[in-house]
């Protein structure tokens, strides 16, 4: 899961760095970062989450800065 986890993240990062539909790429991380959130749960990885939820408040401004830049 790994390898196609990180081949998924290269190709948001990809969208993100062209400025092509960079307000998908930024709800894309969301999920992603709601996924990891879920995983994490499941093992009891506190760690991991808390480091999401860092990194989704973080994609979340992203998104809405994005949308008041367009």
């Amino acid at each position: 899961m790994a390898g196609y986890g990180g081949y998924c993240h290269s190709c948001v990062v990809d969208c993100v760095a062209r400025k092509f539909k960079r307000n998908w790429a930024f709800w894309l991380f969301l999920l992603s970062n709601v996924l990891w959130i879920v995983w994490g749960a499941k093992d009891r990885a506190y760690a991991l989450i808390f480091l999401q939820l860092c990194l989704g408040f973080l994609n979340a401004r992203g998104a809405l800065k994005n949308r008041t830049q367009s």
